[in-house]
């Protein structure tokens, strides 16, 4: 999820990048963060829980461990 500065601690993991886009897809909307590495990370939330930053912006990911699953390469 975005952290702000209130929410910021409590998480297991958090990273920082900037906000590179945002993608509708009815309900949900989709955010690709480019993060300090170079990797993009996808944020899914739904639309009623929208983040309102912009495009370019520096933003803070953080996720605890029990909401994380690993997608094995093929």
């Amino acid at each position: 999820r975005f952290l702000s500065g209130e929410d910021a601690g409590g998480m297991d993991f958090s990273v920082r990048g900037i906000l590179r886009d945002e993608f509708a897809f009815g309900s949900r909307l989709q955010y690709e963060v480019e993060i300090e590495s170079g990797a993009r990370v996808t944020v899914e939330k739904l639309r009623e829980d929208r983040f309102h930053g912009e495009s370019g912006s520096s933003v803070t990911l953080g996720w605890n461990s029990v909401h994380s699953h690993f997608i094995k390469e093929t």
